[in-house]
C-alpha cells in the first residue's frame, strides 16, 4: 500500500518520467520533415499528464476555466473539434480526483447536498414517464447527471484546503477578466466583427426597438433602428446568459479585493472586478441591472459596503456608462414598462419584450396547474406545449406565433418537473445557502477570508436565482459549478471549525479531528497544500 509520505515522492518520479518522455518525443518529432499530428498531440498529452500528476489541482482550475468560458462548446462550434473531444475537456477535473483517491488514498466525500441531488435525479426520472418525446427528456437527465452530479462530486473531493479555494477564485477571476476585456475592447474599437475565436460573440444584424415618445403623454411608441451588436453576447452567444454567468462569479471575485494582503494582488483583484463588471454592463441586460442593484443592496445591509461608498461608486459608474454608452439608460428606463401590465394609467407603456415574456411565463404556469405533481417531463414544455398554451386568450398579453421558452426557471421547472421536481431543485439551493450562512456566521469574527468565501458563494447563488426570474433553466453546468464550489467551501469551513474548536478546547464530546486520509487540516503538522497560482 502506498503511504501518504512516499506517495508524494512516487508521484514526482512518475510525473518527471512522463514529462521527460514527452519532451524527448517533441525533440525527435521536431527533427522529422513530416508533421505527425497524432504523435505530436500524444507528446503534448504526456507533458500535460506529468503536470497534472505533479500538481493535481491544475486539472481543477483548467476544468473550471473551460466551463466558465464555454470553451468546450466554442471548440466544437467554431473550430471543428469533434463534439465528444470538445465536451470532455472540462473533465480534466477528474484527473486530480483520481490522484487524490487512488494514489494519495484520500477518503471519498459525500455530503447531504449530494444526497439531495440524487433525490432530484429520482424526481426527474418520475417526470420522464410523462414526456411526449422521451429522447429529449433523456438528454436533459443525462446532462444533469454529468454537468450536475458528476461535476459536484469531483469538485467536492478536490478542493480540500484554503489555498486551493483561493486558486479557484483566481481562476474564475481570470475567466471573467478575459471575457470582460474582450467585450470592452470590442466596444471601444467598435470591432464587432471580431469575435475573438468565439469568446466574444456579437450579433451584427440590425433590428428595431420600440421606445416611448411621439406625443405629450409620453406613452406613444416609435420604432427606431438599433444594432444588436451593441449587446455583448460573450462566449455563449446570448447577452442575457452572458450577464448571468458573469454575475454568478462577480461576488466571489469582488471579495478578493478585501481579502488579498499584498498591494499588487489587491490591485489585480480590483482590475479583474472592474473588467468583469464591464462585461455585465455591456450586455445591456435589464435582468442583470436589477440583480446587480439587489446584490449591492444586500452587501450594504450586510455592512460590506457603506452607504456613502455605494453612492460614490454608483455615481462614478453611471458617469462612465453615460460617456461610453449613453443608450444604456434608455434601455434600463424601459423596465418601468412593467407598470403597464397592472395599470391602464401607467406613465410608461409596456414594450413588446415584456408583453411576450409575461405571456410565456403565464403559459408555463398554466401547464403546471394542469400537470401539478410530475409536470409534462424534462425538456418538453417549449416544443410540445408552449404554442398551444400561449394561444389562450385569458393569459395572452401578446399573440405568439411560434414555440417559446418559459423565460423563467421557476415557471419552466414547475411546468416540466411539477411540484415534486421543483421542490427537489429548490431544496438543493436552500440547503446549500443554509450551510453557507452557518459557516459565515461562525467565521465572521474569526477569519474574514473564510467568511467571505461563504458569503461570495451565497451571493453568487442569489444572483443566479434572481436572473433566473427572467431566464429559463439551461446550461446546467454553471449553477451546479457554483453549488459544487459552495459544497467544497462548506466542507472546508467545517473541517477548519473542528480544528479551531480543538485548539481552544471547545470540541464537543464524540467529535474527533479527521484522520490523515480525510479532509486535510492543520492538526499539529504542516498540511500539504497546492502551489498558489497568484502569490
Amino acid at each position: 500500500m502506498i503511504t501518504s509520505s512516499n506517495a508524494s515522492t512516487f508521484k514526482k518520479i512518475i510525473a518527471a518520467s512522463i514529462g521527460v518522455i514527452g519532451i524527448l518525443m517533441l525533440m525527435v518529432l521536431s527533427m522529422l520533415k513530416s508533421q505527425p499530428f497524432i504523435l505530436t498531440g500524444l507528446a503534448f498529452l504526456m507533458i500535460g499528464i506529468s503536470i497534472f500528476i505533479y500538481w493535481p489541482s491544475m486539472g481543477t482550475y483548467i476544468g473550471l476555466f473551460v466551463i466558465h468560458t464555454n470553451l468546450s462548446v466554442i471548440m466544437y462550434k467554431f473550430h471543428g473539434v469533434p463534439q465528444a473531444a470538445a465536451g470532455a475537456t472540462w473533465l480534466t477535473i477528474g484527473i486530480p480526483f483520481t490522484i487524490y483517491v487512488f494514489i494519495l488514498r484520500k477518503k471519498v466525500m459525500i455530503d447531504y447536498t449530494f444526497v439531495i441531488m440524487i433525490f432530484f435525479l429520482m424526481t426527474t426520472l418520475m417526470s420522464y414517464f410523462m414526456a411526449v418525446d422521451q429522447a429529449m427528456a433523456s438528454d436533459w437527465i443525462f446532462t444533469y447527471f454529468i454537468e450536475g452530479m458528476v461535476l459536484y462530486f469531483f469538485i467536492l473531493n478536490i478542493i480540500r484546503d484554503r489555498v486551493s479555494m483561493r486558486n479557484v477564485v483566481w481562476t474564475l477571476m481570470l475567466s471573467g477578466t478575459l471575457l470582460g476585456s474582450l467585450t470592452l475592447f470590442q466596444e471601444v474599437t467598435k470591432s464587432y466583427d471580431n469575435n475573438f475565436m468565439g469568446l466574444a460573440q456579437r450579433q451584427t444584424a440590425f433590428g428595431t426597438e420600440e421606445i416611448p415618445g411621439g406625443d405629450t403623454s409620453g406613452i406613444v411608441k416609435e420604432r427606431v433602428k438599433v444594432r444588436r451588436a451593441h449587446r455583448a453576447d460573450g462566449p455563449i452567444g446570448d447577452p442575457n446568459r452572458f450577464s448571468q454567468i458573469m454575475l454568478l462569479i462577480f461576488p466571489l471575485v469582488m471579495f478578493r479585493v478585501w481579502d488579498e494582503k499584498k498591494t499588487l494582488m489587491k490591485g489585480l483583484a480590483l482590475l479583474g472586478t472592474i473588467l468583469t463588471l464591464c462585461g455585465i454592463f455591456l450586455t445591456y441586460s435589464r435582468g442583470a441591472f436589477v440583480t446587480l442593484c439587489f446584490i449591492i443592496a444586500l452587501m450594504t445591509l450586510m455592512r460590506y459596503i457603506k452607504l456613502g461608498q455605494v453612492i460614490a461608486t454608483v455615481t462614478v459608474l453611471l458617469t462612465v456608462v453615460l460617456i461610453a454608452s449613453p443608450g444604456y439608460f434608455n434601455r434600463m428606463a424601459s423596465i418601468g414598462g412593467i407598470e403597464g401590465l397592472f395599470s391602464s394609467e401607467a406613465t410608461h407603456e409596456t414594450d413588446t419584450v415584456i408583453l411576450s415574456r409575461t405571456t410565456e411565463m403565464l403559459a408555463a404556469f398554466t401547464v403546471f396547474l394542469d400537470y401539478p405533481v410530475f409536470g409534462v417531463g424534462p425538456n418538453q414544455y417549449t416544443r410540445h406545449y408552449s404554442e398551444a398554451y400561449m394561444a389562450n386568450p385569458d393569459i395572452a398579453f401578446k399573440h405568439m406565433k411560434s414555440t417559446r421558452a418559459a423565460h423563467s426557471l421557476y415557471f419552466q421547472m414547475l411546468a416540466e418537473l411539477g411540484l415534486l421536481g421543483f421542490s427537489g431543485f429548490m431544496l438543493i439551493i436552500f440547503y446549500t445557502l443554509y450551510k453557507l450562512m452557518q459557516g459565515r456566521i461562525f467565521w465572521k469574527d474569526k477569519d474574514s477570508e473564510l467568511a467571505n468565501f461563504a458569503t461570495g458563494c451565497m451571493l453568487g447563488i442569489m444572483t443566479y436565482l434572481t436572473t433566473s426570474i427572467f431566464l429559463s433553466f439551461a446550461y446546467h453546468r454553471y449553477i451546479f459549478m457554483m453549488i459544487a464550489i459552495s459544497g467544497a467551501v462548506i466542507q472546508l469551513l467545517n473541517s477548519l471549525k473542528i480544528e479551531y474548536l480543538a485548539k481552544n478546547n471547545q470540541l464537543p464530546d464524540g467529535v474527533e479531528l479527521p484522520d490523515s486520509n480525510g479532509m486535510e487540516i492543520n492538526s499539529g503538522q504542516k498540511p500539504r497544500t497546492e502551489p498558489q497560482m497568484f502569490a
